[in-house]
């Protein structure tokens, strides 16, 4: 468990692909933080938290660039009936 806390910790969090909510909004919602380790960070996990806590967000797509960045691509929900 060790080298997980010290290899590849996330320096650079990017989120990016909502027109509704922030990058703030999302990060907070998604309880990623910088210095969180690059390979623990579950994309299902993050979908979930952030689907339950922000109701327009449709899905993601996590993306690790190494050594140190982590990309949230997240895709807006849409109307479906009015």
């Amino acid at each position: 468990m060790l080298c997980l806390t010290v290899f590849f910790p996330i320096k650079n969090l990017v989120i990016e692909g909502s027109k509704i909510y922030n990058t703030q909004e999302l990060i907070k919602a998604s309880s990623v933080k910088v210095g969180d380790n690059l390979f623990t960070a579950s994309a299902g996990e993050i979908e979930a938290l952030l689907k339950n806590k922000l109701p327009f967000v449709d899905s993601i797509k996590l993306e690790r660039k190494l050594p140190d960045t982590l990309k949230i691509t997240v895709k807006d929900a849409y109307e479906f009936a009015c």
